[in-house]
């Protein structure tokens, strides 16, 4: 009887330990569009976000090109909570001389964040599928 109690118990903690080991909300793929502040050129901004690995990625849509566009700039996050984070984007890393910045992101919904730079621009970032 006590190993069909413990068998039991095991079963019962499965559940809790799967919910456990969820990955946190904000990792994928996420996508934004804006202007770029130097060159003028519309731009879109993948950001990848996983345990290990995150990347920031300017691609130029049309327009004047940059030997900053198209590099996968390295991201650590530096701070969350359940509702927002804050971000280390290091271009520099990736190439001498591109920016280095943080970033802000608040969640909007499971779907979408709200980016705001310190320079005050803001930017949305939607949950690619």
């Amino acid at each position: 009887m006590p190993r069909i109690r413990s068998v039991f118990v095991m079963l019962a903690t499965i559940p809790t330990l799967a919910l456990a080991q969820t990955a946190p909300p904000f990792l994928g793929h996420w996508s934004a569009k804006s202007v770029s502040r130097v060159s003028g050129a519309a731009l879109v901004i993948d950001l990848v976000l996983a345990d290990s690995g995150s990347t920031w990625t300017y691609t130029p849509i049309g327009g004047k090109d940059n030997p900053c566009f198209k590099k996968s700039f390295p991201v650590t996050v530096i701070a969350q909570t359940d509702a927002e984070m804050k971000l280390q984007v290091d271009g520099s890393k990736a190439l001498e001389g591109c920016p280095d910045f943080v970033v802000e992101m608040k969640r909007v919904d499971e779907k979408t964040y709200e980016a705001q730079f310190v320079d005050g621009r803001r930017l949305n970032f939607s949950r690619v599928q």
